[in-house]
């Protein structure tokens, strides 16, 4: 058996009592607030064990762990700016950003649209789907988040990696970052 603790339709403790009212069954108390469990970061481990019960063993994984440095990119305004030059025109400079997106910034810039990107170096999960998960990849998404139109920001980690070549960084100091534990300094790449 299997509940959301903070499912707002069937109260964990409904799981509770049901489970210890059947001798043989397991139950498993899942983190979140939503009834749709699918929806949620860890549906995986919860269709897991659904498989499992069925299958009769467990599933085995196919996720691989792998030390990656994950970029982050978010296109400034971009819902005015797909307004602005239509839905075709739009598609066609998402798939040059796609394109250039290694280049970033100044080569963005020039076929105009304005990015702001961000980095973090990790151990990371990789999936049999090409998707990609885990702390190190959140961290990227909130440096990116935290940084400023036109910039690239990256994590202590990163710029430490980059130590004695020839990238400089300019500090931008310690942010608290949207679920992620403590402050972390970041650095923005000067030009």
């Amino acid at each position: 058996m299997s509940n959301v603790v903070g499912d707002r339709v069937i109260p964990v403790a409904a799981g509770r009592l049901l489970a210890d009212m059947i001798p043989v069954a397991t139950m498993l108390e899942l983190p979140g607030d939503d009834h749709f469990s699918w929806c949620m970061p860890h549906w995986a481990r919860l269709v897991d064990t659904y498989l499992e019960f069925v299958l009769g063993h467990p599933v085995q994984s196919t996720v691989t762990r792998r030390f990656a440095t994950v970029l982050f990119t978010d296109i400034v305004d971009s819902t005015s700016a797909s307004a602005a030059v239509g839905d075709v025109r739009w598609l066609e400079l998402l798939e040059s950003h796609d394109r250039i997106a290694r280049e970033l910034i100044d080569a963005l810039a020039g076929i105009g649209i304005s990015i702001r990107a961000g980095a973090h170096a990790g151990e990371i999960e990789m999936r049999e789907d090409g998707d990609i998960s885990g702390i190190a990849v959140n961290l990227a998404a909130r440096v990116e988040h935290a940084g400023e139109s036109g910039s690239l920001w990256v994590t202590s980690t990163v710029r430490d990696m980059m130590l004695g070549g020839s990238v400089v960084f300019a500090d931008v100091g310690e942010h608290e970052l949207k679920g992620i534990d403590g402050a972390w300094r970041l650095y923005r790449l000067a030009r």
